[in-house]
């Protein structure tokens, strides 16, 4: 603001550089005595009693109106953070990861820790191409320059995926020929070593790369409905029969699509009304949700990775307010922010039960809980209780399904699954 209100002022006015902008000398002896007119300036300022004030006040950046605009963009600057719409940085933990404050997304490691050291890494390559270039000589001054290739959001965005073949592979015929001469010359039993096969792995379960071959499942429903006998007519409900619903919670997030909900708090109040629609009906006093869990170590790892889950991002829901990202497809095939989910969907139905839930009626949630075993038991106008009783390590909220199924059921209730 002093540069522009001194020199910067007095170039562009009356008397400035402005006309000898092409004249070196004249711009030269102009710039060597700006000091000598200011000086003359400000004497002749004093004696005539002018303050700098009266003509410094007219800056554009320090008219009411400007102020008070810049004020207000504070003000909407504060309010989101206050409001939780975007996460405050100063308040946020997020176990030293770098994350975007209004999206929630989380830059993977690897990436974090490179960008974290890019000061440090361009120091090192410039004092390298001072010692090698300048110094000694070592490295031609013309040789290109290796780019340092710092990893950011933006690098991220590369989509990996992993295929395996399906074909199938045939025994090393070299393989075969050098156990006929090791049999011939030591006696060894060629039937027994052929009895299995020549392979790392077997070939049945997984391919030769070690991937595990996939099936298709349905055609164990098909083998199932031959041996059971389906009665044509369901038989009629008595009128005072009491049910209790079992939903698989993440069939119904996948059922959503997101929900063309803006924020995940609409996302939430969205699922509590789809989870919680049976309740309205008179025999049914209990609804049991039932999440799926994640692991880092599971034998489907290699199929999420397969299907190129780790080049979706990690998005942390710090609040209701956290926008639902857009590629809802991409984003939900990373389990990390499936558990996420899992665990805001869990804590916003509690918090949604106790205030809506009609009265005798309850909500159990499994599976969401930071332990991902525990259950929640949920009532109206009641603490959220922890059922033990109800503590599963299944990772497939099909069996967990089952296990609440055993627990929930009682000789007068009715049991119904839904997915």
């Amino acid at each position: 603001m002093a540069l522009e209100q001194s020199i910067n002022a007095d170039s562009k006015s009356k008397g400035g550089v402005i006309g000898i902008t092409h004249n070196k000398s004249a711009l030269q002896r102009w710039f060597l005595t700006a000091h000598e007119r200011a000086s003359v300036t400000t004497a002749l300022k004093e004696m005539y009693a002018i303050r700098d004030s009266d003509r410094m006040g007219t800056h554009k950046e320090s008219q009411p109106k400007r102020v008070q605009r810049d004020e207000e963009d504070v003000k909407k600057l504060i309010a989101c953070f206050s409001s939780n719409l975007m996460t405050n940085p100063f308040e946020c933990d997020a176990d030293n990861q770098l994350l975007n404050i209004a999206t929630g997304v989380v830059l993977p490691p690897e990436s974090a820790r490179s960008l974290l050291e890019s000061t440090e890494i361009r120091k090192k390559n410039m004092e390298a191409f001072i010692q090698d270039r300048l110094s000694t000589n070592k490295v031609s001054f013309w040789e290109p320059l290796k780019q340092l290739k710092i990893k950011t959001f933006a690098s991220t965005k590369k989509k990996l995926t992993l295929k395996s073949t399906n074909e199938k592979v045939d025994a090393n015929r070299n393989l075969f020929g050098r156990l006929l001469i090791v049999a011939n010359s030591r006696e060894v039993n060629l039937r027994g070593v052929l009895a299995y096969e020549l392979s790392p792995v077997p070939l049945s379960l997984a391919h030769c790369d070690g991937s595990l071959r996939k099936t298709t499942k349905s055609v164990l429903m098909s083998v199932l409905e031959e041996k059971v006998r389906v009665s044509a007519r369901l038989q009629v409900e008595p009128q005072d029969m009491k049910s209790i619903h079992l939903i698989d919670g993440m069939a119904v997030v996948q059922m959503m699509k997101g929900g063309n909900a803006s924020t995940f708090g609409e996302l939430a109040n969205k699922f509590y009304a789809i989870s919680t629609e049976p309740l309205l009906q008179s025999g049914c006093d209990r609804v049991d949700i039932v999440f799926d869990q994640y692991r880092d170590i599971s034998i489907k790892s290699h199929e999420r990775s397969r299907r190129g889950s780790s080049s979706a991002l990690e998005v942390k829901i710090n609040s209701p307010s956290t926008p639902v990202p857009k590629q809802w497809a991409k984003y939900i095939s990373n389990p990390r922010n499936k558990t996420n989910l899992c665990t805001f969907l869990t804590q916003a139905l509690s918090e949604l039960g106790r205030k809506k839930l009609p009265q005798g009626k309850c909500l159990v949630i499994g599976g969401g809980c930071s332990d991902g075993e525990s259950s929640l038991h949920i009532r109206r106008d009641h603490p959220t209780v922890t059922l033990r009783d109800l503590q599963a390590n299944h990772e497939e909220a099909d069996t967990r399904l089952l296990f609440h199924a055993k627990r929930a059921s009682h000789p007068d209730s009715l049991l119904k699954l839904m997915y």
